[in-house]
This record gives structure tokens, C-alpha cells and sequence, in this order.
């Protein structure tokens, strides 16, 4: 037993030093109908962290139709992406009366909240070793 245990150690520690497996996550984002102002993506790793302090982020100009932003290098988990298009360049989902948004927008597993925004629950999307795609609609 004693041999082998300088074997074990230097297995051990080979396996420590490997880089973490990442994966890319590609949001794509279909009906997409202005150029107007900047798609805003993020994307959240936990449910503790929805909605409050996204893992990733990205501003992207519009291109009508269907659009595709990659995300690399993500570890393999579940992941939540919430968008929206910022019309008048503000930097916030501008809403109207009852927080009914009044910009594009869309999360993933194209959830939906019941009177607000969508739960952890409602968008959370897996994110396998090899990758995902995952299409969000424009609302």
C-alpha cells in the first residue's frame, strides 16, 4: 500500500491541475424588428443571484430578424439570461402602467412572471459539458 501511495498523490494532484471544463452558452434572440438603441443580455448562475448580479453581461448593438451572442468559457450548470432592448438608451426596462414593459424583451425558457418579472424557476436553463443554445423570443 505504501507504494502506491506516491502514485495516488501525483494522480491527485494531475486531476487538481487540470483547467475546469467550460462550455459556451449561445443566446439567440429571434424577432428582433428595430436597430434602434442596445440589446442588453444577462446572464445569472444561481437562483440567489437572479435578477441582482448577472455572471456575464453583454451590450449588443440590434440586427433585425434573429440575432446570436455567444457566452464562452461558462462552467456546466444551469443559467438564467434576461434581455431587453433599450429603445431610448437609458439603461433600464422602461415600463408602463401596472410594470407592463413598454421595450422588447424576454428571458429564457421564454419565461413568464405572473404579475412581474420571471422566477429563477420559470427561465433556468441546464448548460451541458458540450454547450447550449438557448432562443429567447422577443416579447
Amino acid at each position: 500500500m505504501k507504494r502506491y501511495l506516491p502514485c495516488l498523490v501525483f494522480a491527485v494532484a494531475a486531476f487538481a491541475a487540470l483547467p475546469a471544463v467550460s462550455a459556451t452558452l449561445t443566446v439567440e434572440i429571434t424577432g428582433v424588428t428595430q436597430t434602434a438603441g442596445k440589446m442588453m443580455i444577462a446572464v445569472y448562475d444561481s437562483e440567489a443571484s437572479f435578477r441582482q448580479q448577472a455572471v456575464r453581461q453583454r451590450i449588443e448593438a440590434p440586427v433585425k430578424g434573429t440575432m446570436r451572442i455567444a457566452f464562452d468559457g461558462l462552467p456546466a450548470g444551469p443559467y438564467a439570461i434576461t434581455l431587453f432592448q433599450d429603445l431610448n438608451g437609458d439603461g433600464e426596462l422602461n415600463t408602463k402602467l401596472f410594470g407592463i414593459p413598454a421595450e422588447p424583451w424576454g428571458a429564457s425558457s421564454n419565461g413568464k412572471g405572473s404579475f412581474g418579472a420571471p422566477t429563477w424557476e420559470a427561465a433556468s436553463v441546464p448548460l451541458p459539458a458540450g454547450g447550449a443554445t438557448v432562443t429567447i423570443g422577443l416579447e
